[in-house]
């Protein structure tokens, strides 16, 4: 497997604590994770020692994530396309580069588009109304724009529904990044804030 394709692979391994560590549910050691890789911890809410501690681990704040205007790109892959519909599509510097099997379509924020940050989630975009100039129409939220031009551009697909944080782009010094990208450096910010309001250890 290619390292794009690492990259945007995500594994679920079901773990239980032990005498206060982590071990897989079925047994044995975790296997060996890269110093600072991220994961998400999902349990019961009843399993949490201290129930107070539900509230700030609940606690949800608003992002600016991009400015009104901002210009992003809808990937879409020219495998999933009838010949005659390959217009308005253009070809960018990505990174990381998942080939050239895939084309980039412009639209562009009507609004701030925000993000919602929460301890117990990943971030979540806020609807915010974008404009696509190659559909000549409007969509209300960012997934709905990717949708939209999956559907005129990939009339091979089933669906057209994906995940924008992988799939749509915009630019950072000469480059295209995924939206995951800028996301995770909003999280270390809001990461930090969070330790800093509840007094919480530091990162080492």
């Amino acid at each position: 497997m290619n390292a794009y394709k690492l990259n945007e692979k995500r594994l679920n391994i079901p773990v239980r604590f032990r005498v206060g560590t982590l071990e897989l549910w079925f047994g044995g050691p975790l296997p060996n994770i890269k110093q600072g890789a991220r994961a998400d911890l999902v349990i019961r809410a009843s399993d949490l020692e201290d129930p107070t501690e539900i509230s700030w681990l609940e606690e949800e704040k608003n992002v600016l994530f991009f400015p009104r205007d901002t210009l992003l790109m809808a990937r879409v892959s020219l495998s999933q396309m009838e010949v005659g519909t390959q217009y308005g599509m253009e070809q960018i510097n990505v990174t990381p580069n998942p080939g050239e099997r895939y084309r980039y379509v412009p639209f562009a924020l009507q609004a701030d588009l925000m993000l919602a940050i929460k301890p117990s989630t990943r971030g979540e975009l806020r609807d915010c109304g974008c404009s696509l100039p190659t559909l000549d129409r409007d969509a209300v939220s960012v997934n709905h724009a990717y949708t939209l031009i999956s559907e005129h551009y990939e009339t091979k697909r089933r669906t057209h529904s994906g995940n924008v944080f992988e799939c749509v782009y915009a630019e950072d010094d000469f480059f295209w990044k995924p939206l995951s990208y800028f996301r995770e450096m909003q999280l270390v910010q809001f990461e930090q804030t969070l330790s800093d309001e509840h007094n919480l250890p530091k990162k080492r």
